[in-house]
């Protein structure tokens, strides 16, 4: 039998985990459901469970103010996302320039550039949010009276205030276009941002400024003394931000992308060292589970086994030939898009000395991939157009066509026909947000004292956030918080 060494086990094992790597990644997608700047379960909770678990002031109540800055970083397989069948760039060229398919990712004349055309394009999606939220919590017990089913339970209200700033970042390089006309785009930025296009337009930087939502709690207490808490929470989390319209690509939302959601979670903290009177060493848990409800949006489709087909173009049945509508104006419609649950759990270690309070965690967070119905039906049959004469008296499709073929008119009985697009061809995947998993470390550091009628704190922290595969943008972030309970 023949001996293995531990080197070929290692490249063998690497192998084997790239290949799965790269299995779990997406391409194609129109939309890409991205974190909210303010939802860091380990965010909200450092330091603030240790106020509110510990109130011993005369309102029973607990503020916190918490400003933050999220940023995303560059990364390959975020733009794969995007793009057509695991490729970086894309190699855009027309019939005359270059006629070598199987290498041309790209038919220039489908974006209604020149037949001369040549150039190569490339996407580097990447978010900034920066806001504040504002969090109040108050014992109901001091409403409702000391009675054993008020005296362990709270309400809790979150309301985050946030600007998001979307940029597809949409690059070309090696442009050539010797054959460039004022009535067409001149390149390929020009040509994602024509104005025929109703949808999925590109118009560089985007920003939308509003509140993400209100988050309503009703938590209770099971155990709650200086190190050691136990308690759950239930949550309606009301969406007061936009949706997405997918008038541009990577558009900026604020917030669940006006999901309506429902909450879950607990928070568990064990001392863990034998003296804490020097320092404490805690161990804590948080898990909080949220369902979004269903809602309408308009979304952008491929047809099934087309990728970026989306930027076809298309003939009505009705109309003259080589009418050559935008494929995004009839491919976008509107959809019940589900996009179920995000899970987000933390876990860590707390250093409580006595005025000091550090914290190091492990956070992961997901979410399912979104379900899409369309709910808008065709009422005007039209199919990709075919390349023919105006004399032609009917107007003909080539439903073979990808976005990189030259299309090859359909025929019955030696004459042009056509064939329609139904519901069926669209593909639904290609317009939902991929699942996504993403791991977080995160460290902070905070002040924490009392005074005659009021215990407050004060802290600062980081965090680092990497998506374990292509369904989400690698995140970095600091945040600042203070707060007091009264």
């Amino acid at each position: 039998m023949k001996r293995v060494s531990a080197c070929t086990v290692i490249i063998l094992w690497w192998g084997a985990t790239a290949q799965a790597r790269t299995s779990q990644e997406v391409f194609s997608r129109s939309f890409m459901y991205t974190r909210p700047g303010y939802d860091h379960l380990s965010m909200e909770s450092d330091l603030w469970y240790y106020l509110i678990y510990t109130k011993s002031r005369p309102a029973k109540a607990a503020v916190q103010i918490v400003p933050f800055m999220q940023r995303s970083l560059p990364l390959e397989k975020t733009t794969r996302y995007f793009l057509i069948n695991g490729q970086d760039a894309l190699l855009v060229a027309g019939d005359a320039e270059y006629r070598d398919l199987p290498t041309r990712n790209v038919r220039a004349e489908y974006l209604n550039l020149p037949s001369t055309f040549r150039g190569v394009l490339s996407v580097n999606p990447l978010q900034r949010q920066t806001g504040f939220y504002v969090q109040y919590n108050q014992d109901l017990s001091k409403w409702c009276g000391d009675t054993f089913f008020f005296k362990n339970w709270y309400l809790n209200i979150r309301m985050p205030v946030l600007a998001v700033d979307n940029d597809w970042n949409l690059t070309q390089t090696d442009i050539a276009n010797p054959g460039a006309t004022t009535t067409q785009p001149q390149d390929i930025l020009q040509a994602f941002s024509q104005p025929a296009w109703v949808y999925s337009r590109y118009e560089g930087l985007a920003t939308k400024v509003n509140v993400g939502e209100i988050k309503v709690a009703l938590g209770t207490v099971f155990r709650a003394d200086e190190f050691t808490h136990l308690g759950a929470f239930s949550s309606l989390v009301i969406p007061t931000g936009n949706k997405q319209d997918g008038k541009f690509i990577f558009e900026p939302y604020v917030g669940n992308n006006r999901h309506v959601g429902l909450a879950g979670a607990v928070h568990m903290q064990f001392l863990i060292n034998e003296d804490p009177n020097v320092v404490a060493i805690c161990f804590f848990v948080d898990l909080e589970g949220t369902f979004l409800v269903r809602n309408k949006q308009e979304r952008t489709f491929d047809l099934k086994g087309k990728e970026w087909s989306r930027f076809l173009l298309f003939n009505f049945e009705d109309g003259p030939p080589n009418q050559n509508i935008p494929g995004v104006n009839l491919l976008t419609r509107r959809a019940l898009v589900r996009t179920y649950g995000i899970a987000d759990f933390s876990t860590g270690w707390r250093f409580v000395g006595k005025n000091i309070q550090g914290e190091i965690c492990y956070n992961l967070w997901g979410h399912d991939q979104e379900r899409i119905e369309i709910r808008d039906p065709i009422r005007r049959p039209f199919g990709i157009a075919a390349v023919q004469p105006l004399t032609d008296p009917i107007a003909a499709t080539a439903s073979t066509a990808t976005i990189s073929t030259i299309p090859v008119t359909d025929m019955a009985n030696g004459q042009p026909t056509f064939i329609p697009v139904t519901l069926f061809d669209f593909d639904e995947r290609s317009a939902a947000a991929s699942s996504a998993l993403s791991h977080k470390a995160q460290a902070s550091v905070g002040i924490v004292y009392g005074k005659e009628r009021i215990d407050a704190f004060a802290g600062l922290g980081a965090f680092i956030d990497i998506p374990q595969k292509n369904g989400s943008l690698r995140n970095w972030g600091i945040w600042g918080k203070i707060g007091a309970s009264f």
